[in-house]
């Protein structure tokens, strides 16, 4: 699970999401959902290397 609100939250109140990444207080706007992206961590999505493969 991928919690974005934390991600889009504005510091100074964290039940709204910031100005910059809202275009109409719920959806993100371009910089809303590249914070997004940015904050997935893909090595999360890794296969794991099996012995004696190259996979």
């Amino acid at each position: 699970m991928i919690y974005f609100a934390s991600v889009l939250a504005d510091p100074a109140n964290p039940d709204k999401i910031r100005a910059d990444y809202a275009s109409d207080r719920t959806h993100p706007t371009m910089a809303g959902a590249l914070a997004m992206g940015n904050s997935i961590d893909l090595s999360a999505f890794d296969a794991p290397v099996r012995p004696g493969t190259d996979r």
